[in-house]
């Protein structure tokens, strides 16, 4: 696995830097007291010390490259993860919108519907149309409100059928009132001429 193998490149570069220090450490501690006469032949000396360092560098860049590589599928890893769970979280919306879109329709229909039926019904009462009732089985606000406008409609029914039958018995008192008045003009008039 990716960790096994950093650990293996990681000891291997503990081993060449622990090698480099070994083959530095002389010739450093030489130059330090004066054992070279000049740069080049201290150089040749630090020589198999730069090969350690080389080595090791090699293996840092290649750790570097493993770690690289890894990240990059790593990143890829998620960004399939972040498009597959956009994808999920899209076909749930448009799951929950397909199924609650037809409820939500049913469910202001059901509501409305019932509302214009009231909402006619007290335009017919107010332009004096007592004939028509809505009858409702239902056991909420708005077939409470019909049952409602169905009382006042029959209330205002029984109020208007006793203005009609106030009005009649009114009509045939004044008829009869006139008859006698005319009568009574008649006999008046017939009485004044008797008497002349």
């Amino acid at each position: 696995s990716g960790d096994k193998a950093h650990a293996d490149v990681a000891s291997r570069i503990d081993a060449l830097m622990a090698s480099y220090v070994d083959k530095i450490n002389p010739v450093l501690h030489a130059i330090e007291i004066g054992g070279f006469n000049d740069a080049p032949v201290a150089n040749t000396a630090v020589g198999p010390a730069k090969k350690f360092a080389h080595d090791a560098e090699q293996e840092i860049t290649r750790l570097a490259d493993m770690l690289a590589q890894e990240a990059a599928s790593s990143n890829t890893a998620r960004s399939d993860t972040l498009h597959r769970a956009l994808w999920q979280f899209g076909l749930t919306v448009l799951a929950a919108m397909a199924i609650f879109a037809p409820l939500i329709i049913l469910n202001t229909r059901s509501i409305c519907g019932p509302i214009a039926e009231a909402q006619a019904t007290a335009e017919r009462i107010a332009v004096g149309d007592l004939t028509h009732m809505n009858d409702s089985d239902a056991h909420d606000e708005v077939a409470e409100l019909q049952r409602a406008l169905n009382r006042m409609r029959t209330a205002l029914h029984g109020v208007v059928s006793q203005v009609r039958g106030s009005t009649e018995s009114i009509n045939t008192a004044s008829a009869e009132i006139a008859t006698g008045n005319q009568d009574l003009s008649q006999r008046t008039e017939q009485t004044a001429s008797n008497l002349q």
